[in-house]
């Protein structure tokens, strides 16, 4: 931020300080975003269906952030083929 305003990276925490601003770190926010995109991609695969292919198809969220979304939250995805029907556990 400091580049981009020609100010000094320690003069800006100084002021984020001074006015009880947060600074999140990169972890935080990624796990900040996760848990904005739960309860819409819970919503559309576990309630509408949706795959987790068709997820990445149309919002763009690649299956391995879906899934980990999933993970923290205790939730498996459902194993459905391309016609919807969910897959037996033991036809993995």
């Amino acid at each position: 931020m400091g580049k981009e305003t020609g100010v000094d990276w320690w003069l800006i925490r100084d002021l984020f300080d001074q006015n009880n601003i947060r600074i999140y770190s990169k972890e935080e926010i990624y796990k900040l975003r996760r848990d904005r995109d739960f309860p819409f991609l819970y919503d559309l695969h576990f309630n509408q269906g949706v795959t987790i292919k068709e997820l990445y198809k149309n919002l763009g969220h690649t299956p391995e952030y879906v899934r980990r979304i999933f993970k923290e939250n205790g939730f498996e995805p459902i194993k459905r083929n391309q016609h919807g029907i969910i897959r037996p556990k033991n036809e993995e």
